[in-house]
């Protein structure tokens, strides 16, 4: 392979025998002279004549192809054999020879086409951390895999020990190929980005929130998941350009998102459209034609649908397994039954996003385990030391301190369904607040501390607002119904306002609720730049929320009432924001969820706290999650990473279809 050639060429195949038996091969160097000195060494050593010369074991060979180990130099020829002996070993050699070109052509090249199996894995030090967005690609010809880990985009070739960090791709996620495989395809910040696949600078395709998964078609189209939230699927020419909607939601058929898309044969567009859980129970899968205009439901209850060729269709259930089911292409509709391919696949908990990628040529990489150990709850002082730990490893997330500090409320997830939770501070005890099958979440607390609204859905059903009145056998009080996900962040002291934010058709959105008329929404922070998690600070006279309008996340504060003076307290980067019981320090995180930072803590300062001071850090973090400050000032309650959670291994299946479909 590196010579381009055999080690040994003649005209006829009797040529090549007696070279084979007679003459030693060219050393590669005459035919690539960059080729390094131990690969040399180690190739004239694994095609020495003597069996007794060559390496022992192939771990031997591998060693001494890294370097690590010194190939022998190769004996003295050996004395050239009589012709009659040399030409005696042709013909058997020929024989033999002719006898295995009958089998490859009756029966078929079994070595090329037998099912292979590897498990690959990530660099040591570093993890794969799947939740919303599958990251991973693999390259038209199966020979290269992309993904993300910490932060960034890694290449793995098939043929290679190891995986290399693609320069450029830092905070980049969702990487896809070009159909010849030529560009590499990624999101990073608010831009649509390729690449040479190859290496070389990267170029910006288009100003685009990308959410949920991107494809790349043969004319030259880009089709993309907009921001989560977002009310259907954009197309941009991969040249550049104005990304143009090509999908709208169903608000009758109760849909919130349009995702991971996939293109047929023709053309036509397969995705995945999400009900108002959110979860892949509610999920269908769709194929659009858009040069027609026609929408065809094929599949109920199903995410992440991709074609195989010549005829199948390829997805995921709510439990994460694939399934492969045969499929007409040109009539939109399953032709048989659907057949398990593999188990136990990651499956986000909102999203249903499944790591999985095929290539054209029949290999298949995916990744396995579960996204609902994701997080462990601990307390840890201001310096990052752990003082508590509380409960099994868990994914819970929305963290709530009550106004007395005795309880934490969290929204706990499970197999298709999320709760509110309640523990209790002092002795670690866990209650559960909702039980119904739907996906409840960010709990906040009135000022009281009597009560807690959460954000619902019901399978099929709109996002909504409840109330719920704790120790009460009366039921929760639906107080709002928004058509999109929503999340709520914090109950305002005077306990008239909501904030919330909501995921629109481009970016994250911050409102205001006034529970005096829940028919009245005062937007806050609505722009095309993504504004989230607005909390009210303890006197009620200002609220902080972080944007990326700058192009990165930083952390303000505005003014209340009205909506006035905004200030920005982050210097670089800011996130999740949360104030201190006083209302005299604001902490947050420098880099957003999943890329790992510091925790920092600004003060205010100036006539009546109006300013703020620089921030400072406080302790590093390997990946942002939820938090919230104790009472006391003192410690903060953690949702941290589980270190055992994520996933720290590709498994890849060459030549996959062979052995699920009937020949």
């Amino acid at each position: 392979m590196l010579a381009g050639q055999p080690p040994h060429t003649g005209p006829t195949v009797g040529a090549v025998m007696s070279k084979v038996v007679s003459e030693e091969p060219r050393p590669i160097t005459e035919f690539r002279n960059r080729v390094p000195g131990h690969i040399a060494a180690a190739l004239d050593q694994a095609l020495a004549k003597l069996p007794a010369d060559r390496f022992a074991t192939v771990g031997e060979f591998a060693e001494s192809l890294a370097g690590r180990l010194e190939a022998r130099p190769r004996r003295a020829a050996a004395p050239a054999l009589p012709r009659w002996m040399v030409w005696t070993a042709v013909a058997v050699l020929t024989g033999l020879a002719a006898a295995a070109a009958v089998q490859w052509f009756t029966r078929g090249n079994t070595a090329a086409s037998s099912v292979t199996r590897l498990v690959l894995p990530v660099p040591t030090g570093y993890t794969m951390l799947y939740g919303e967005k599958p990251d991973l690609a693999i390259a038209p010809d199966g020979h290269e895999l992309v993904y993300r880990a910490d932060g960034r985009l890694y290449l793995r070739a098939l043929d290679r020990f190891d995986a290399q960090p693609i320069p450029g791709t830092d905070g980049a996620h969702t990487p896809f190929f070009s159909p010849d495989g030529v560009w590499l395809g990624f999101v990073r910040g608010p831009s649509l980005m390729k690449m040479p696949a190859a290496g070389g600078p990267a170029v910006k395709i288009a100003d685009a929130f990308v959410g949920g998964g991107a494809t790349w078609g043969r004319d030259g189209r880009v089709i993309f998941a907009g921001a989560l939230g977002s009310d259907g699927l954009w197309s941009v020419p991969a040249a550049g350009g104005t990304p143009q909607q090509i999908t709208s939601v169903s608000d009758s058929a109760g849909e919130t998102n349009h995702m991971w898309p996939d293109l047929l044969p023709d053309g036509a567009v397969l995705y995945t459209a999400l009900g108002p859980s959110g979860h892949a129970q509610d999920a269908r899968l769709i194929v659009q034609d858009l040069a027609r205009g026609q929408r065809t439901v094929v599949l109920e209850g199903m995410t992440c649908g991709h074609y195989v060729a010549p005829g199948y269709l390829m997805y995921a259930d709510a439990s994460g397994t694939l399934l492969l089911q045969p499929f007409d292409w040109r009539d939109r509709r399953t032709t048989g039954p659907a057949r398990a391919v593999l188990p136990g696949l990651r499956i986000s908990a909102w999203g249903g996003g499944v790591p999985y990628a095929l290539s054209g040529t029949g290999t298949l990489a995916y990744i396995t385990g579960t996204e609902l150990e994701r997080t462990v709850l601990m307390q840890v002082d201001l310096r990052g030391r752990e003082l508590r730990r509380f409960g099994p490893p868990g994914t819970v997330g929305g963290l709530a301190l009550s106004p007395d500090g005795r309880s934490l409320a969290m929204g706990t997830q499970m197999a298709n369904n999320s709760d509110i939770w309640l523990m209790d501070v002092a002795s670690g005890r866990f209650d559960r607040v909702t039980f119904e099958i739907t996906e409840d979440e960010t709990p906040v607390w009135s000022p009281d501390g009597r009560r807690i609204a959460y954000s619902s859905a019901w399978v099929g059903q709109h996002r909504h607002v409840f109330v719920k009145t704790l120790g009460s056998a009366e039921p929760a009080r639906l107080v709002y119904t928004g058509k999109r996900h929503l999340h709520l962040t914090s109950w305002s002291p005077d306990g008239r306002w909501l904030a919330l934010q909501e995921y629109g058709p481009r970016s994250t959105d911050v409102w205001l609720l006034d529970l005096a008329d829940t028919t009245r929404l005062v937007p806050v922070a609505t722009t095309a730049a993504a504004e989230e998690q607005a909390v009210f600070s303890p006197d009620g006279r200002w609220l902080a929320y972080s944007s990326d309008e700058s192009g990165r996340q930083e952390v303000y504060v505005v003014s209340l009432p009205g909506l006035g003076r905004t200030q920005q307290v982050s210097r670089e980067g800011g996130v999740l924001p949360r104030w201190s019981a006083t209302g005299d320090e604001l902490f947050f995180f420098d880099r957003y969820y999943g890329a790992g930072g510091r925790m920092m803590a600004a003060r205010r300062a100036g006539a009546g706290g109006s300013t703020w001071q620089e921030p400072v850090p406080l302790f590093e973090i390997a990946q942002a999650q939820d938090f919230v400050v104790a009472r006391d000032g003192r410690s903060m309650y953690f949702a941290a990473p589980n270190p055992k959670a994520p996933a720290r291994e590709i498994f890849v299946v060459v030549n996959w279809l062979r052995e699920v479909v009937p020949r």
